[in-house]
């Protein structure tokens, strides 16, 4: 992973575009579980406007947001955003990326993973709702 960041690194203009993370998937469940059970602002209606939340696509609506930063605008108790920030950096165990992508927007966060902000698409969000992840982070309000 450091070699691959190291190239992309070194690439000129345009070409310098790459994020890349290493996951240990063991600690994944018990990260499920604490977000299932952590109070979290609705994205869809609280979090209003994700402007301010790290992008990583070139979408009109964007759905892909840095897992981090979206929990610190989302999550409500302080004490559990800490908690959940420990057990990431269990399962992220190596990140790194590049200042931009493809020159069209910059990268200034990145945790090393994802998540999905709905961004309206009742099609994506019906796709999204099959995953075990959605079903496992979901509390049971």
């Amino acid at each position: 992973a450091k070699s691959y960041m190291e190239y992309y690194k070194n690439q000129p203009d345009v070409l310098q575009s790459a994020t890349i993370a290493v996951v240990d998937t063991q600690p994944l469940e018990a990260f499920a579980r604490a977000l299932q059970q952590t109070a979290m602002l609705n994205a869809d209606t609280a979090l209003g406007n994700k402007t301010g939340i790290q992008k990583y696509d070139r979408l009109p609506q964007p759905v892909f947001y840095d897992l981090q930063n979206y929990m610190e605008r989302a999550v409500v108790v302080e004490n559990d955003l800490v908690a959940l920030k420990q057990q990431l950096s269990k399962i992220v165990v190596y990140h790194d990326f590049t200042p931009y992508f493809l020159n069209e927007f910059p990268i200034t966060e990145s945790c090393g993973m994802s998540v999905y902000i709905s961004s309206g698409d009742d099609r994506l969000d019906a796709q999204y709702k099959l995953l075990d992840w959605y079903r496992d982070t979901q509390s049971g309000d």
